[in-house]
């Protein structure tokens, strides 16, 4: 039921004539007012309030109207407010279902939603919980708005710690395959440990990430192997939690538009030497680095890379991003 055209309805029938709004007035006095007696007080030559007190009385014996307010009362000069009944609201609510509140204010747009985010060779965190349960939930209201959704996880596949897996694998001779999330991580973290007491480990996990971004093909498939590994893991997480993300383009699928952003903010003159390694700087804000010395790329260039990934891949572009990330990532 519209309830304002209701009241509005019944209100034209008690009067005789149509006139005025139906609208919401402050909480305190009621859940709608309607403003007719001003326009009724002319042709009356009355007062607004007195026409609003005789209209009152007639409205609260209206049978129809009564079985869905509880309350009618004149306020300030004039004005007829209403309150409406509890259980009539509750009634309604229940009829309805699932589609109460469904509208079209987003028809004809489409949202892309970052989020879970999670990263390959570590376990699912509390951070990547949040992040997926708000993120999920972000995409149902949009959805429920009229828009049309999509849901991006964007997968930590990429980086110098994977150089460090690589070289440990590499070095104990394991079989990735075999292994669990929580063998994976605690590889990870035996080797980051070992890199402070040897820096020789740290040149070898450089080499290793080095050979992995140049495409080679051991580096890839101890890689890709951690990949499959993961995305197990985190798929019965996705499970339990009856969440399912549209696309998984992890850091890796920005790859081939990396060249691009770093060429173009050449070109643009954004981006300079400093130190052997290619940087960016930013108004109040550090200095963002895109290419490490060693020839790296960095977070910076990958999510850069992301941004012009998806506003020009078809099934990603969008009229509005959302990133739902840590405080920590902003």
């Amino acid at each position: 039921m519209n309830v304002r055209q209701f009241i509005h309805d019944r209100v034209c029938d008690a009067a005789g004539v149509c006139g005025g709004q139906v609208s919401k007035p402050d909480e305190r006095f009621g859940d709608w007012a309607t403003n007719i007696a001003f326009d009724l007080s002319k042709q009356e030559r009355k007062s607004p309030r007195e026409v609003a007190v005789e209209l009152a009385a007639k409205l609260e014996g209206d049978v129809e109207l009564m079985k869905v307010v509880e309350k009618i009362a004149v306020e300030g000069g004039g004005f007829i407010n209403f309150w409406l009944k509890e259980g009539w609201l509750v009634e309604e609510l229940l009829a309805v279902d699932e589609n109460y509140g469904r509208g079209e204010w987003g028809k004809g747009k489409r949202v892309l939603v970052d989020y879970s985010s999670p990263n390959i060779a570590k376990q699912f965190s509390v951070g990547h919980l949040r992040s997926t349960i708000i993120g999920q939930s972000l995409i149902d209201l949009y959805k429920f708005g009229g828009w049309e959704t999509v849901g991006d996880n964007h997968l930590g596949d990429w980086g110098t710690q994977f150089g460090m897996i690589i070289a440990a694998v590499e070095q104990q001779s394991l079989d990735v395959s075999g292994m669990t999330v929580v063998d994976l991580e605690n590889v990870y973290v035996a080797y980051n440990k070992a890199v402070k007491d040897d820096p020789d480990k740290l040149d070898a996990a450089r080499e290793a990430f080095a050979r992995l971004e140049k495409g080679e093909k051991k580096a890839r498939d101890i890689w890709q192997a951690a990949i499959n590994v993961s995305l197990a893991d985190f798929d019965k997480v996705y499970k339990i939690l009856g969440v399912k993300i549209d696309y998984a383009y992890g850091e890796s699928a920005y790859l081939e538009v990396m060249p691009e952003v770093i060429e173009e903010a050449k070109e643009k003159k954004l981006a300079k030497i400093s130190q052997g390694a290619l940087i960016m700087e930013l108004p109040d804000l550090p200095p963002a680095m895109l290419v490490k010395s060693n020839g790296t790329t960095t977070y910076f260039t990958r999510d850069l890379a992301a941004v012009k990934f998806r506003r020009e891949k078809k099934e990603l572009k969008s009229d509005l991003y959302i990133y739902e990330v840590g405080a920590d990532q902003t």
